[in-house]
């Protein structure tokens, strides 16, 4: 069985494995193979560390997974600073080496899209047109809640005209071009569309995908 090591580190408590910090550990390498009794406290070995940034190190050392930092679309950066300072102290190349490059940027991929909903605001739009656009327009504001990787980033709107179907002999229960029947296409204006003035609403999903794969050390 492999042998357990405590540990005191600035002040927290753990309890780890020999092999578990050894492994890849400089620090430790060299500190298990030597006289650490000057460095005993309570029958724990006293490391002089951040305890926070120490848990993240021990599950480096446990799991061999590179540490995921990023919250509200954003890396925090600052803490894979705290974490690479760490990293030096215990002689962990090749965690300092992946923070330091900055490869956790190739974890998280975040995709965009844009859906564009449009708005009549003319008085002269049948009710019934206007009524299932609204239908669609309330639909797409009040959505289905979205996946927990999926977030409404972005708002804008811009005011403009789309052309709409016009019935021939202004029928309003004829708004769209297969109401109208064999009259209304005897009319020489038959088939004409007229422009509605219209909002466009524009909004930019986010769709965040993380590659757990690749926290994977190889």
């Amino acid at each position: 069985m492999d042998d357990i090591v405590k540990l005191n580190v600035g002040g927290r408590e753990f309890l780890v494995g020999q092999s578990t910090l050894t492994l890849k550990s400089l620090y430790f390498a060299t500190l298990l193979n030597g006289d650490f009794s000057h460095q005993l406290i309570n029958d724990h070995i006293f490391i002089d560390a951040d305890p926070d940034m120490f848990g993240h190190i021990l599950r480096y050392l446990r799991r061999l997974e590179y540490p995921l930092f990023y919250k509200n679309g954003e890396f925090e950066y600052s803490v894979y600073d705290q974490l690479r300072v760490e990293a030096e102290f215990f002689g962990l190349e090749r965690l300092e080496k992946w923070i330091w490059n900055k490869e956790f940027q190739n974890v998280v991929v975040v995709e965009r899209h844009t859906r564009e909903i449009l708005e009549f605001v003319d008085d002269d739009v049948t009710r019934l047109e206007l009524g299932s656009f609204l239908e669609l327009y309330n639909k797409a504001h009040d959505p289905d809640p979205l996946p927990a990787n999926v977030k409404l980033e972005f708002l804008s709107q811009k005011a403009g005209t789309k052309a709409v179907w016009q019935c021939p002999r202004g029928i309003v229960v004829h708004h769209t071009a297969n109401r109208c029947g064999r009259q209304c296409q005897k009319c020489d204006n038959y088939g004409e569309t007229r422009a509605a003035p219209c909002m466009a609403h524009y909004r930019t999903f986010a769709k965040t995908i993380v590659f757990f794969d690749r926290l994977k050390e190889k």
